[in-house]
């Protein structure tokens, strides 16, 4: 799959990566704070369903995609963001935007008939079994 090029290229990337290799929920996505990622132990903070949290591994390589998506939405922005994912315009993600993303993105790689954030969740999950 090809991304777009830019900051919202950078964050449809993004988007599609943390949904896929995370398993979260796109509400969760959306709320990730840049404080939630814990670099040290190379993990995510995510608030759940019922204010549960849990702690998610990830890889080194999406660390250092974290790393470079933070410094490039700084110089973007001009300042400090709350919200790890945002627009260009510094807001956070909205939920029409993150399902319009991973639709388009599936469009182009995917003969399923439903394309949505969830079904990258079902992705993540078959893909522990496997």
């Amino acid at each position: 799959v090809q991304f777009g090029e830019g900051h919202a290229g950078f964050t449809d990337r993004l988007i599609c990566e943390l949904l896929y290799v995370t398993g979260m929920r796109r509400a969760e996505l959306m709320q990730l704070k840049e404080n939630d990622i814990e670099w040290g132990l190379r993990q995510l903070r995510i608030l759940g369903k019922g204010n549960k949290e849990r702690l998610m591994p990830v890889s080194e390589a999406i660390l250092d995609t974290l790393r470079d998506y933070i410094k490039a939405k700084r110089e973007l922005t001009g300042h400090e963001t709350c919200h790890l994912l945002t627009l260009e315009s510094g807001k956070p993600l909205y939920a029409n935007y993150v399902y319009r993303v991973v639709k388009t993105y599936m469009n182009n790689s995917t003969t399923l008939a439903k394309k949505s954030p969830h079904v990258l969740r079902h992705s993540f999950a078959t893909h522990l079994l496997n």
